[in-house]
């Protein structure tokens, strides 16, 4: 046998062996799942999910005027970012204006007339108080004479005294009973007054009253002709122009002349988010 046939037999028996041990391998090593391992730690596994959507603004705000008037000042315009309390609109406000002169007129004229009032009610419980002490007084000096008339008419009945005497005793008791009289009428009087001063006042309370909320109406309507932001945000859509007539009541539309759109910035997005703990 030549070299060259040999080399061949040894490589063709080296090749069955290589064949029978791989099936063997093959055989043995058959249904089993080969697997990574590594060292367990803690840790957070997040999973985000993506998907087409739209963008919307968090908050979205429609504005209009709540009275008729005139534009005459626009300072912002479509695209503009504004502040909260930042000027949208002016509209014109002479009358309104002077709604709120002539309720303040009104409403200070009823205050002093209430503090008017006020004096004249102490002035009369003064003038009640003075009457008062005033019977007090009268009704001494009626027990006193009409003691000493008493006695002058039992002196002069036993003749122990003039007849002038007991006539002066008498103008006395008199003169006393009439000024009680008279002293009651003051105090009536007075008490009148009193109650008359006490429901002039609180016929003046009510009036004020009433003009303080007719105060509080006429600044509420001034206070409408100002329109402001209520928050941070950009102007959208802004269908008006300045010099038009803003209407009460107006809805979103493209001819709403009073209408302000503005939205808040910001966007949505959804992340489903799952924790898993190990170990």
């Amino acid at each position: 046998m030549t070299t060259k046939k040999k080399f061949l037999t040894a490589v063709l028996i080296a090749v069955a062996i290589l064949s029978a041990v791989g099936y063997g391998m093959f055989v043995r090593n058959r249904g089993v799942v080969t697997v990574q391992t590594g060292r367990a730690i803690r840790q957070d596994l997040t999973q985000t999910v993506s998907a087409n959507g739209e963008i919307k603004p968090k908050k979205y705000v429609n504005v209009s005027s709540n009275m008729m008037g005139r534009i005459v000042r626009l300072p912002v315009k479509e695209g503009d970012r504004v502040r909260e309390g930042s000027l949208l609109v002016q509209l014109e406000s002479i009358q309104s204006e002077a709604d709120v002169r002539s309720a303040e007129a009104s409403f200070d004229a009823a205050q002093t007339e209430l503090e008017g009032m006020s004096a004249s009610i102490r002035s009369a419980e003064a003038t009640v108080a003075s009457a008062k002490a005033e019977i007090t007084r009268s009704e001494a000096d009626l027990a006193r004479a009409k003691q000493n008339f008493s006695r002058a008419e039992q002196m002069t009945r036993e003749g122990l005294i003039a007849k002038e005497q007991y006539d002066r005793a008498k103008a006395d008791f008199d003169i006393s009973s009439a000024q009680l009289n008279a002293a009651k009428a003051r105090l009536a009087q007075a008490e009148a007054q009193e109650a008359q001063a006490l429901t002039q006042r609180a016929s003046t309370a009510l009036r004020i009253a009433q003009q303080r909320a007719a105060l509080t109406r006429a600044r509420d309507q001034f206070s409408k002709t100002t329109i402001r932001s209520t928050l941070d945000g950009i102007i959208t859509n802004l269908p008006v122009n300045e010099g038009e007539i803003a209407i009460v009541g107006q809805r979103a539309g493209a001819d709403d002349v009073e209408q302000y759109w503005y939205k808040r910035n910001g966007t949505r997005s959804k992340r489903l988010q799952s924790r898993h703990h190990v170990g």
